[in-house]
């Protein structure tokens, strides 16, 4: 996934964007910690449709167990809980492409 900055092109990866109050103060944006400039946030479809599986997965997982009765011993819920959030990880670095832009300029003037 490319985290590069739409509007300086520095790698936000390891700078995680900032949250300032826009100049109205009603509401919070990103703003990239080198530019300044404001960012929005650009995900995939996969993912979009996905995490949230993962969330309903483990609901349904939760209620199954509860009302079934069913006893996992808690090393057993710590390694299914790992395997779906690994396969959420997963599906995300095969299905979102490389050049996917992880943020998008904002309209939302984020001020430096």
């Amino acid at each position: 996934m490319n985290t590069a900055c739409p509007h300086c092109a520095v790698d936000l990866r390891l700078r995680k964007p900032v949250r300032r109050s826009n100049p109205g103060g009603t509401r919070r944006v990103l703003v990239c910690p080198a530019c300044g400039g404001a960012l929005a946030l650009h995900p995939h479809p996969a993912e979009k449709f996905f995490f949230p599986g993962v969330l309903l997965a483990l609901l349904g997982l939760n209620l199954y167990s509860g009302f079934s009765g069913v006893k996992i011993a808690p090393t057993g819920a710590l390694v299914m809980l790992a395997l779906i959030f690994a396969g959420a990880f997963a599906v995300r670095g095969l299905l979102v492409p490389k050049d996917w832009p992880r943020y998008v300029a904002s309209k939302a003037d984020g001020g430096a």
